[in-house]
């Protein structure tokens, strides 16, 4: 048995190759010729049943040990807008959690409700800013440059 990251049970769990009655009935049926690609069958954790993958969960793009940086790196910048990092355990977790999934702190609810309208407010129809490239259609985010085409807002190019 080997011992892989599930990214199913997220952790590591161990890992084989699963025999069952397909294997036996496709034994019995071809002579025992189909008994050699058992070698060839893939290893499949022992908590789930999921395939396993040679993967390294942190170079993994949908690991649980993303962070803020990665996800905006990757593209999903409504992702990050969605998170938040624990101030205990440094985690990433979602922007209305009121209770750490990895380390138990608890957070308090008007807090979380005020800086949830707050991200929201910013994504507002009334505090949208368009780019000032006159060829695209994007909108400035909060690092002062346009969502679609990158580029830096001008506010005397129109």
């Amino acid at each position: 048995m080997e011992y892989l990251y599930c990214p199913n049970c997220r952790k590591m769990t161990g890992h084989k190759r699963a025999l069952g009655w397909g294997t036996l009935f496709g034994a019995a049926f071809t002579l025992g010729a189909s008994t050699a690609a058992i070698p060839f069958y893939p290893k499949r954790c022992i908590v789930c049943g999921r395939k396993s993958t040679d993967e390294d969960p942190e170079s993994s793009q949908f690991g649980p040990y993303q962070t803020a940086d990665e996800e905006s790196q990757s593209g999903s910048e409504s992702l990050v807008m969605d998170t938040k990092k624990c101030p205990v355990c440094a985690e990433t977790i979602k922007l209305e959690a009121i209770k750490c999934r990895f380390c138990g702190e608890k957070f308090d609810p008007d807090e979380v409700a005020r800086m949830v309208a707050e991200i929201r407010n910013e994504d507002s129809f009334e505090n949208r800013v368009l780019c000032s490239d006159g060829n695209c259609i994007g909108i400035i985010g909060p690092d002062g440059r346009c969502k679609e085409c990158g580029k830096p807002y001008k506010p005397d190019a129109h």
